[in-house]
């Protein structure tokens, strides 16, 4: 009894212990949502002169997904309207774009399809333009992307490949490879970066330098793509190997109390200097 007695308060003593030194478990807190700075109008303009030369204005549904925009040409007579609608699925965002209410080659309004895979990444990139004679469709595909979702490779509609280098969460440089006259030929396209965030949507670093010939629409998309920066644009320089021809953009901001870009005067080697002005869905 007396070897009983004693196992039993070695036990009680134990579990008064064990329950003594129990800590409660505290649940991780969600990360933050990233802040979106999201864009209602960009205007365009030639530097020194007041006539707008181009605005497109953006509008959203209640989940804060881009629903619709609207560009505008008003030096054109009368000024040419064209608008893009957007909808959306788990496996796949559509872009309707009224192309053919400014150019009559074309008969119908295009579309531009792009694929998303199980995690919401880009899987394709489909365009497709309609003619009285037929459609004309190109396609990106074959996507690839890094751990934390940058786009690292594709297979372009206009060249052979296309690759991308990354640094400090920002896209440095993009590699396209081509042949011409027999020969293998490649443009390459360098960036260099601010320390401003950018928090823009949709997304003014491709707004500003496009990154494939294709389509302008990739602004809509950096994300599913996996080409957005973390910092603001400061340069983007385009070199082509078969003609030895280089190009440079820069840009410069100015900022609002938020730190968002408001205004941006932008410098072409080859073109006239511009501003841009932009006005955000949020004051």
């Amino acid at each position: 009894m007396k070897r009983l007695a004693s196992i039993l308060l070695a036990a009680a003593a134990l579990g008064s212990c064990s329950k003594g030194n129990d800590t409660p478990v505290v649940p991780t807190p969600p990360a933050p949502a990233p802040q979106v700075d999201y864009i209602a109008k960009i205007e365009e303009f030639e530097q020194g002169k007041p006539d707008k030369r181009y605005e497109i204005s953006f509008a959203y549904d209640a989940q804060k997904r881009l629903s619709s925009f609207v560009e505008t040409y008003p030096q054109t007579t009368p000024a040419q309207v064209i608008k893009g609608t957007l909808s959306y699925s788990d496996e796949a965002i559509t872009l309707v774009y009224e192309e053919n209410k400014t150019q009559e080659i074309f008969v119908k309004p295009a579309e531009y399809r792009v694929s998303l895979d199980a995690k919401g990444k880009a899987s394709k990139l489909q365009e497709t333009h309609h003619y009285a004679g037929g459609e004309d469709i190109h396609a990106e595909e074959n996507y690839s992307y890094k751990g934390d979702g940058q786009l690292v490779g594709y297979k372009p509609w206009y060249y052979d490949t296309a690759t991308l280098s990354w640094q400090n969460g920002d896209m440095t440089k993009v590699v396209y490879s081509y042949r011409y006259m027999e020969v293998d030929q490649s443009r390459t396209d360098t960036r260099t970066y601010t320390t401003t965030t950018n928090r823009s949507y949709p997304d003014l670093n491709l707004f500003l330098a496009t990154t494939a010939p294709t389509t302008k629409t990739k602004d809509l998309w950096s994300d599913q793509l996996g080409l957005r920066s973390t910092h603001l644009l400061s340069s983007f320089t385009e070199h082509f190997s078969h003609s030895e021809s280089t190009t440079k953009k820069t840009f410069a901001y100015k900022l609002d109390a938020k730190g968002r870009p408001t205004e941006v005067a932008l410098s072409d080697s080859e073109g006239t200097p511009r501003t841009f002005i932009i006005t955000y869905l949020e004051k």
